[in-house]
């Protein structure tokens, strides 16, 4: 039998969800979003909350340049929150293309780096063919596993390059190849399908979007931009864009599972921008943040009703199994009584030659005792000596063991002083 193979790291574990082809390959599948008016979203409140938020953050920016001459640009990035009603049931990795007017990355200042399938030749000749230069590096799986196999190698790459793309084909090898630092450096290859006659539409459509990841909590975030590389209509025009996309891509239930949206760069509060109504007095919404929409009170009904009657079967097939212990112990305690009386009364018939038995064995140890040495050396004495009565065995040990004892102190255990001396 041939076992399987366990997974090598901890970290390879943990990644391996993580590097998964995204749902936008196949996006004629989806639902369009809604229009952003539909929404009960104000746009004025979400252009206030950017603005403030820009302003905190340049401030902070400003004072820790006076104080630290070591500190960094202002490169934080905006983070859209979305916090839910209900959490999701399992843990869906795959994460969701939301595209952006404005994109994250700009890839004439952030390199971007390819990953693909062997021969490495092939795809620069097909980038080269296609007139696609935003892609700065082509890294092949023969590469990635001799030239970067060494770990400064492989971080050495990951630190010169702000964005990686990878062949959908090859993303189940990624966990290994890689390792843990791509996901705690939040550099996770993007999947793409390098098989689109529109080769670089797919890839610019890969840079210029965001993606959400839905876990298992009822908190996730959507990057829309930085302080360093978008201005403040910039990063309200993504917010705007990517909003709509909650209502068509969120779990149980889309829009009507969104309890409150707020925006917050990496390390300041957060700020509101739309919060579900608490009217008590709305049956609607109320059923809205504690039930499904979508949920059939008839199934429910049945599934109890299933679960019901199979707990009946069980706990009657548990009944069943009891009694047929019962008999079969009761049976057995029957059996046991029977084939004790048939032993007593076979014991009670036996008793008169166990006697004779023994008168006999008496007078040939008696016989053995006058004339031992005339004795010949056959069994049959062997035989008679041991149906010796066990209280005379026991006398002559204990002589035995005295006359061994006889020239020692009894004490001491040494031998004894002579009278003499």
């Amino acid at each position: 039998m041939v076992r399987a193979k366990k997974s090598g790291s901890k970290a390879a574990r943990i990644t391996t969800q993580l590097f998964i082809k995204p749902k936008s390959s196949k996006a004629a599948s989806l639902p369009e979003p809604p229009a952003f008016e539909s929404l009960p979203v104000n746009k004025k409140q979400c252009k206030a909350a950017v603005e403030a938020l820009v302003a905190h953050a340049k401030k902070r920016v400003a004072e820790k340049q006076d104080t630290d001459l070591l500190a960094d640009d202002d490169n934080e990035a905006i983070w859209l929150g979305v916090t839910l009603k209900r959490m999701s049931p399992k843990d869906n990795h795959k994460p969701v293309r939301i595209p952006l007017p404005h994109p994250l990355l700009d890839p004439r200042n952030n390199p971007v780096c390819l990953i693909v399938k062997d021969p490495q030749r092939e795809y620069k000749d097909l980038l080269e063919e296609k007139k696609i230069k935003f892609i700065s590096r082509v890294v092949g799986m023969e590469k990635l596993q001799g030239k970067f196999k060494p770990f400064e190698a492989r971080r050495q790459l990951m630190k010169e390059h702000d964005l990686f793309l990878v062949d959908d084909r090859i993303v189940p090898e990624m966990p290994r190849v890689l390792g843990k630092q791509w996901l705690q450096a939040k550099k996770s290859p993007i999947p793409v399908t390098l098989k689109r006659v529109d080769l670089k539409g797919e890839l610019e459509r890969a840079i210029s979007s965001t993606y959400l990841r839905i876990n298992k909590g009822t908190s996730v975030s959507i990057r829309i931009g930085s302080l360093s590389a978008h201005s403040t209509q910039d990063i309200l025009d993504n917010l705007v864009a990517a909003i709509p996309y909650l209502a068509v891509r969120l779990p149980m239930g889309g829009w009507d599972n969104v309890q409150s949206l707020h925006i917050k760069t990496t390390t300041s509060a957060s700020l509101p921008v739309w919060s579900c109504s608490l009217d008590e007095n709305s049956e609607a919404d109320a059923k809205s943040r504690f039930f499904v929409s979508d949920v059939d009170e008839a199934e429910i009904e049945a599934k109890k009703k299933a679960k019901a009657e199979k707990d009946e079967r069980i706990r009657e097939k548990r009944l069943r199994k009891l009694e047929s212990e019962a008999r079969k112990i009761a049976l057995e305690n029957k059996l046991a009584e029977g084939s004790s009386s048939e032993a007593e009364e076979e014991e009670g018939e036996s008793t008169p030659a166990a006697d004779e038995t023994a008168e006999v064995a008496e007078e040939n140890i008696e016989d053995i005792d006058e004339t031992p040495k005339a004795q010949p050396k056959d069994k049959k004495p062997k035989q008679l000596k041991a149906t010796a009565s066990p209280a005379k065995a026991e006398r002559k040990k204990v002589s035995s063991t005295s006359k061994k004892m006889k020239g020692l102190d009894s004490v001491k255990g040494l031998p004894r002083k002579s009278k003499k001396a």
